[in-house]
């Protein structure tokens, strides 16, 4: 990577900041203004201003806003689109054109985008449509995709929400867009998340907040914000986020949707801007988000296809399995409602609970399902070598960048900052050393009980801004490497009824809390209620099978018996 030009500022009464923050505008500004010139509105779009005013759950405004024409493709689920793009029911050019002016009239609702493609779409779209009759050997042919902004697009800007790399440009496609390209796919938005993209919230002083489409006065989740919104909204079909403490799952998680945190070594991270890049302690892994299951597994069978591992050595060697489950006698299923860290809040207790009680007495793939409370151990040893991994310097780097573009700081970010200490090379190898022995204890604890376990996402719903203070129900997948699957469970916070909780372990859970003993459920109506699927390493495939499983019974869709 690039600096294009140093950043310097025209204009000497603002800061760095305050330059960076006008070029991200003008830059998205710009890219929505030629997204309209090269995708011109049908006649049948409606004419609208944002209201002063946004309703609590926008969805429903969101449709009404979107051309007819536009929605009648939007609103096709990604399987059915792929097909019709196939058997030229439709062509690419003009279904990313109704995809873009969609994602432009989500963005205008809940802030969700940092740069529109229209060129790059419209390049792919038209040579996808030229090699139609080749289509057999592009699995994702046509489909828009979403990309979380720090996934390298050549002669782009890579900034993740950094001010101090706002004029960073790259000079190659990342790995994992390079096998987009040769799956057929078409990205088409980049979108954000939050400052230094390390928060399950969504505020970062470049863009401000995400909101969550099911309720605008909570967060979308992060750092995958922006992916989470809009593929909540009914934009995108697929989107591509990373995930080093749930930066895909809580976002999926707090807007109703599905997603994978895979195995680290499937997907490649080459070209992918991590905060941390070149902190091996605790690795980030890029994941599927998604409103339709099925894409996730059509999504890593794709990949799985391509022999990665042949041009990118961040990659290991493996293919997507069809299971033979002619060894098992039963499949042992552990659920969650309290890790002993800080307990779930009574929605994600309740709809884990309600979700056991759908699932007692059914069969998977003919075997009997064991159904059994898991108490998870050691969390918070866990939260400790979590808490020195991400950011073992100190954050000395982020606070000097801060402190040269005088950048604010979101709450959430401070008690990052305010948290941190810097560890010397001995502390953190010993650290190592009780991390591969926190790892065995725990991977054999896990598995001589369970073959998967259903997990809440956070102890929280979609948070209220500046709440979210935990991120273990994730992180220790993270800390073990272990794939998990957002769910949705069919379940909203107006759902069940509440008794006042007074009691609590620590000051910790008293914290996290708060906004739930303070404001009760009210504020957090439509908040859905979602519960990650979580297996051991290299059992991705197992984890999506039973997803799909758990999604058939509580939601119906898509999956056969």
């Amino acid at each position: 990577m690039t600096d294009k030009t140093p950043l310097g500022t025209a204009d000497h009464s603002e800061t760095e900041f305050e330059h960076a923050k006008k070029i991200y505008e003008e830059r998205l500004e710009s890219s929505i203004l030629r997204a309209y010139d090269l995708f011109p509105a049908p006649k049948d779009t409606p004419e609208w201003q944002v209201p002063d005013q946004l309703p609590l759950d926008v969805i429903p405004l969101f449709q009404s806003l979107v051309a007819p024409s536009d929605m009648e493709i939007v609103s096709l689920d990604g399987i059915d689109l792929i097909t019709k793009l196939k058997d030229g029911s439709l062509n690419c050019v003009h279904v990313i054109g109704c995809f873009i002016r969609a994602a432009i009239t989500a963005h205008k609702l809940v802030n969700c985008l940092t740069e529109v493609l229209p060129d790059l779409a419209l390049k792919t779209a038209k040579q996808l449509d030229a090699e139609r009759d080749s289509h057999e050997k592009y699995a994702l042919y046509g489909l828009p995709i979403s990309l979380k902004e720090l996934i390298s697009l050549s002669g782009l800007s890579c900034h993740a929400q950094n001010s101090y790399h706002i004029d960073r440009v790259v000079s190659r496609d990342s790995t994992l867009v390079s096998c987009l390209y040769s799956s057929g796919a078409i990205p088409y938005v980049r979108t954000n998340g939050p400052q230094i993209l390390m928060s399950g919230e969504s505020h970062s002083p470049l863009h401000g907040f995400t909101l969550n489409p099911h309720n605008t006065v909570l967060s979308s989740g992060g750092s995958s914000s922006g992916e989470g919104a809009l593929i909540s909204i009914g934009v995108s079909k697929l989107g591509l986020g990373t995930d080093i403490g749930g930066s895909v799952r809580e976002p999926a998680s707090f807007c109703g949707i599905y997603s994978l945190r895979p195995t680290f070594g499937r997907l490649s991270e080459t070209g992918v801007d991590m905060m941390m890049a070149g902190n091996e302690s605790i690795r980030s892994v890029c994941g599927p988000m998604t409103s339709d299951l099925r894409l996730i597994e059509a999504y890593m069978k794709d990949m799985g296809s391509k022999e990665v591992w042949r041009i990118d050595p961040s990659v290991d060697r493996w293919v997507w399995r069809t299971l033979d489950y002619g060894h098992m006698k039963k499949l042992r299923v552990g659920y969650c409602i309290d890790d002993g860290f800080v307990k779930a809040f009574p929605p994600i207790q309740k709809g884990i609970l309600k979700l056991v009680e759908q699932l007692k007495g059914s069969a998977f793939e003919g075997m009997e399902v064991e159904l059994t409370l898991y108490h998870p151990p050691s969390i918070a040893t866990a939260n400790k070598l979590l808490d020195a991994f991400y950011f073992p310097d100190g954050c000395e780097r982020i606070k000097n960048h801060f402190y040269r573009f005088k950048e604010p700081i979101t709450p959430q970010t401070q008690d990052i900052l305010d948290g941190a200490r810097e560890y010397t090379f001995e502390e953190l190898w010993k650290m190592h050393q009780q991390r591969d022995e926190f790892r065995m204890d725990f991977h054999q604890d896990f598995t001589s009980k369970f073959d998967v376990v259903i997990y809440p996402v956070n102890n929280s719903v979609a948070p209220v801004f500046h709440t979210s203070k935990n991120l273990m129900y994730c992180g220790i997948w993270n800390l073990m490497d272990y794939p998990a699957v957002v769910v949705p469970t069919g379940a909203k916070v107006c759902d069940f009824s509440y008794e006042k909780t007074t009691e609590f372990r620590s000051e910790l859970e008293k914290l996290c809390w708060k906004p739930w003993t303070e404001n009760g459920a009210d504020i957090y109506k439509n908040a859905p209620v979602c519960v990650q699927i979580v297996a051991p390493r290299w059992e991705d495939e197992l984890a999506v099978n039973v997803a799909k499983w758990v999604d058939h019974k509580v939601n119906k869709k898509h999956w056969s018996e």
